[in-house]
């Protein structure tokens, strides 16, 4: 007996099969994917200069980035920004 065998080539309805193919595949792998994540992105906070130097100022007070994090409802990269643009900040601050 003879195997099927798949082709991707241009002659018997290679194209067309080979896009849908990967097109399932590729959507079932993406759909098991998201469902295993567990992390909650948070919506774009817009923070005012004051806020910075106070969320600065928590951090520099001995606060944990995730007590600073959960009270202003940003994520730990913005908060990791923040604490490497401080001088920038408090340059910005003080010229204004």
């Amino acid at each position: 007996m003879r195997k099927a065998v798949l082709r991707t080539d241009t002659c018997d309805r290679g194209p067309e099969v080979a896009p849908a193919i990967t097109k399932s595949v590729m959507t079932s792998y993406h759909s098991k994917m998201s469902s295993h994540s567990t992390a909650v992105k948070t919506k774009h906070v817009p923070l005012t200069a004051p806020q910075r130097l106070e969320i600065i100022g928590r951090l520099e007070s001995g606060k944990s980035q995730s007590v600073v994090q959960a009270a202003y409802n940003i994520g730990f990269s913005t908060i990791y920004d923040m604490k490497t643009q401080r001088d920038q900040l408090f340059s910005f601050v003080a010229s204004n």
